[in-house]
């Protein structure tokens, strides 16, 4: 749970309400985020996932809307809040930062748990 408590996402893994595990299961295990292609907040297909094996892809801006995270993504705040991701970014360190666990080593294909 470090993970989520750190990215922010915490009340979406812990949800205490009756949902259908499989369907959570799928959008946690196919969700992808690719950061080298935004062009903008609304590059199409920027973050994508399955639910009930239908490919979703989305902008970083719909996503947040769709999500709950944000109510107006033109709302100024919004729109700087985002940051641009370093050329020289390291998914093995952030994990390991985020989850810490020192000798954490990313993999978008393994479970978080």
């Amino acid at each position: 749970m470090h993970y989520f408590d750190n990215i922010g996402w915490h009340s979406y893994a812990e949800i205490r309400y009756s949902t259908y595990y499989e369907l959570v299961f799928e959008f946690y295990s196919t969700f992808t985020f690719l950061p080298n292609r935004i062009a903008s907040n609304y590059t199409p297909g920027v973050v994508s996932f399955l639910l009930l094996g239908q490919l979703f892809e989305q902008s970083l801006a719909d996503f947040n809307y769709s999500i709950g995270f944000v109510t107006d993504v033109t709302d100024q705040s919004f729109l700087t809040s985002l940051r641009e991701i370093p050329v020289d970014f390291d998914a093995d360190v952030a994990y390991a930062a985020l989850t810490h666990l020192p000798n954490a080593r990313f993999n978008a294909k393994q479970t978080k748990g």
